[in-house]
Order: structure tokens, then C-alpha cells, then sequence
């Protein structure tokens, strides 16, 4: 995960605003993004493949965050950065969510995990995650 302080401050406040909605958002440097993610989460069993979203963030996001409050995740998200050049999602979500949820001993900060997606940017990679403690 190395990115610079000025975008890993930059997105400390998207994250800020995201959580209110339930959903984190870490950085990650452009170039091997998906080993940096599984490193860093600790998840087992390296073949994970990601697939091509068919969505945009919007939608997304809308589908991640809590009681509908994608949209002005999204709006940010897009203020802040833009929008992505791309999006990807796990083809085998249920197999990474798994290994992230504290129930299960994971460290992603949350009890429950539900998507996953990264948004790539030129020169670096943000993950969204979602999920609840309750």
C-alpha cells in the first residue's frame, strides 16, 4: 500500500464520509493492487481472480452502502477523484467476504462483509468494502 500521505489523507476523508453509509475505503498503489489487498487482509489461497463490473460506481456503491445512501458516497467519490477508469468485482465474492469478516477472524474492521470492488484510477486503485457490525 504505498501511496503517497497527500492521497492516503485525501482518502482518510472520503473514508470518513463513507462510513456513515457503512462502507470503508483503503488506497492502494496502481500496480499490483490485488496482491496488496489479499496481503493485506490476510486472505487465503492466492488464485482470486477479479472480473469486469458491469456497473458504474454509482450503481455500485448503491448496492454496497447502507440504507441507501450510495448516491452521495458516489458524488463524492466523484468530486474527490473523478470517476474511475474501471471497476472490478471478485468472480468468487463469497470466498474473499468470508475471509475478511471478524466473525470469521478477519481484519477488516468489520463483523459482516458484503461487496468488495475496486475503482482504478491512472495512478492508483481505490477498494470499497461494506459491510456492519451489528
Amino acid at each position: 500500500m504505498f501511496v503517497n500521505v497527500a492521497l492516503r489523507d485525501k482518502v482518510r476523508l472520503l473514508d470518513d464520509f463513507a462510513m456513515e453509509s457503512s462502507c470503508a475505503v483503503m488506497p492502494f498503489s496502481k500496480e499490483h493492487y490485488l496482491e496488496e489487498f489479499l496481503k493485506f487482509y490476510e486472505i487465503k489461497g492466492r488464485k482470486h481472480k477479479l472480473k469486469l463490473s458491469q456497473d458504474s460506481l454509482y450503481k455500485n456503491l448503491e448496492e454496497m452502502c447502507a440504507y441507501g445512501k450510495g448516491r452521495p458516497v458516489a458524488e463524492k467519490t466523484e468530486e474527490m477523484f473523478g470517476l474511475p477508469l474501471n471497476i472490478y468485482e471478485f468472480e468468487d465474492e463469497k470466498a474473499i467476504t468470508e475471509q475478511m469478516e471478524g466473525m470469521n477472524g478477519g481484519c477488516s474492521g468489520f463483523y459482516f462483509v458484503f461487496y468488495v470492488i475496486f475503482c482504478e484510477y491512472e495512478d492508483f486503485v481505490l477498494c470499497f468494502f461494506s459491510g456492519s457490525n451489528d
